[in-house]
């Protein structure tokens, strides 16, 4: 998929979550409700793709890998190297 493709494609994707957010704060959500929900999916989606990547593993080592992983993701954001910096 081209870039342009990709982009228009994010773009939607967006609009629609932003609209799906917009509907559960008119059904009373609060948005810290719809942020704790959001994270609570991302940890275990994370945890699933450990379990997928590493059959039979300990709970240990699934949560160390985990941090890991996070550690990872903030040491790249500290350096700028997630926001297209240098």
């Amino acid at each position: 998929m081209d870039k342009d493709k990709l982009l228009k494609k994010r773009i939607e994707k967006l609009k629609l979550e932003h609209q799906h957010f917009n509907y559960l704060i008119s059904q009373g959500w609060h948005p810290i409700d719809i942020a704790d929900q959001i994270t609570h999916h991302m940890i275990k989606t994370l945890y699933i793709g450990i379990e997928n990547k590493f059959p039979g593993i300990s709970e240990e080592k699934k949560i160390e890998i985990a941090r890991k992983y996070v550690d990872d993701y903030n040491d790249l954001k500290k350096r700028g190297k997630r926001n297209g910096g240098d």
